[in-house]
């Protein structure tokens, strides 16, 4: 399975013509690594979001158990 970094190189270097993705300039790398950042908060977020769905249904839970 292809990791979203192998997946971003292979997308720019498709975009330039590049026949191998290590022939990415500087600019194409450090953009690379942005989004892989982004992404790497975008999933910390949806985590902690998980969380307190389940912690909010949790106490909704024991709220209707008390009725």
């Amino acid at each position: 399975m292809q990791t979203l970094l192998d997946i971003l190189k292979n997308l720019f270097s498709s975009q330039n013509g590049a026949k191998e993705s290590n022939e990415l300039d500087t600019k194409q790398e450090v953009d690379i690594g942005v989004l892989q950042h982004r992404v790497n908060d975008l999933e910390s977020n949806l985590k902690t979001a998980l969380r307190r769905i389940n912690r909010l249904e949790k106490e909704v839970y024991e709220l209707k158990t008390l009725k």
